[in-house]
């Protein structure tokens, strides 16, 4: 396990060069100073890596972030200069929701400004070559093969019976006993073979892939869809920060300062029982920087592709190396009117379109939701240090 000291969302190795030792003030007070601080290398400027860098930071340690690209905020990305009248449209995260309490905190701290999405008073759907505008509250013909039962239900009723039903079953992932045999049984099948066994028809099951993402549950644990929609149903209003999303990021960078470092593309991690040795390759070439502990926030697609050494568990390269990653494709178009408000459709994004769309994915475990992003993984990133070199942790969403 990591120091005790050092929490899970924030430990790994303790930099060199431009580190932040200055405390940062949220609201004028710093919670649990320690008393031995230490030097922490977090790798990413992502939301996580900021965060962490954050947090760490307010309990006195001393942070340096590491970061490849040139700007922070990672999946968090507001295209901007690309359209016309200053208009600007999100790459990364669209939206979050009141349940997401870690943004919600910070979103307060940094004093941002929000605006809730309003619920369109009607959606399109398309399915099977078929077009339909209904009422929010209300179904199109569905063109499957139902049952009786299951047309009447309509996709809501099934989601509720099939899927809602089973959210009490599964416990509270931070609890010492996860995962209990039940959880293990949900992570050995997927959605779809889960509501097929409790008695869903090939119809039904082919009805549950209209989300709002287009995506499938024929290759995803169920365990993880399962954790994932119970969170997601925990949110009763939608929202986004005014001007774009890429402020919070930017804000929590501005309040690290010089301890963000651009341009730094990480190449290999070591560790000994001492000190971690992040290899580094900046515009000064290639360089080493030793920490006490290092964060490791990048997604496994990044992190596969650094030299890691043989510290590093079999279990946890097996994780690396295999998580499955998913392209998502965005289109952007801009037009002179609003022309989806005569049909009363959703303002809060370009196109209130459902899709039936199949996505190739895997049946991996233990997940919680990740927002929409240029990629897009299956699997929380929930790989733990191993006992004999408590120096290095993977943190993620």
């Amino acid at each position: 396990m990591l120091n005790s000291r050092l929490t899970r969302r924030a430990v790994i190795n303790g930099v060199g060069a431009a580190s932040l030792s200055l405390p940062l003030r949220g609201r004028g007070q710093r919670r649990g100073v320690t008393e031995t601080p230490k030097k922490v290398v977090v790798i990413g400027a992502g939301i996580a890596g900021l965060i962490s860098a954050y947090e760490l930071v307010q309990r006195g340690h001393k942070v340096t972030v590491f970061e490849a690209r040139m700007r922070p905020g990672g999946r968090i990305y507001t295209l901007r200069g690309l359209f016309a009248e200053n208009l600007y449209a999100e790459a990364g995260a669209i939206d979050f929701g009141d349940a997401y309490a870690t943004i919600m905190r910070y979103v307060e701290l940094l004093n941002l400004p929000v605006v809730n999405i309003p619920v369109s008073p009607n959606r399109v759907t398309y399915a099977r070559g078929h077009r339909y505008v209904t009422a929010q509250e209300r179904e199109p013909p569905w063109p499957y093969d139902l049952s009786a039962t299951e047309r009447q239900l309509g996709r809501a009723g099934i989601w509720d019976k099939y899927v809602v039903s089973a959210y009490n079953d599964i416990a509270d992932a931070l609890s010492t006993a996860w995962p209990r045999a039940v959880e293990r049984e949900f992570d050995r099948q997927t959605l779809n073979a889960f509501a097929a066994h409790r008695g869903l028809s090939n119809e039904g099951v082919a009805l549950l892939r209209f989300t709002l993402s287009g995506d499938d549950y024929d290759h995803v644990s169920a365990l993880q869809t399962l954790t994932t929609e119970a969170f997601v149903g925990k949110n009763r209003k939608w929202m986004r920060i005014r001007g774009g999303n890429d402020q919070l990021p930017n804000a929590l960078a501005a309040r690290l300062g010089s301890g963000v470092c651009y341009g730094a593309t990480v190449v290999g991690v070591s560790q000994d029982p001492e000190k971690v040795r992040v290899s580094l390759s900046t515009g000064a070439g290639l360089q080493q920087v030793e920490a006490d502990h290092v964060v490791v926030t990048p997604p496994f697609s990044v992190v596969r592709n650094w030299e890691l050494d043989s510290t590093i568990s079999h279990a946890k390269r097996a994780a690396i190396q295999n998580m499955r990653y998913e392209s998502l494709t965005r289109v952007y178009v801009q037009s002179r009117k609003r022309f989806w408000t005569h049909q009363g459709t959703k303002t809060g994004t370009p196109f209130p379109i459902f899709l039936s769309a199949r996505c190739s994915t895997t049946p991996l475990s233990k997940t919680a939701r990740m927002e929409s992003s240029k990629r897009k993984s299956n699997m929380k990133r929930r790989v733990r240090c191993g006992p004999w070199y408590p120096t290095i942790a993977f943190v993620g969403r």
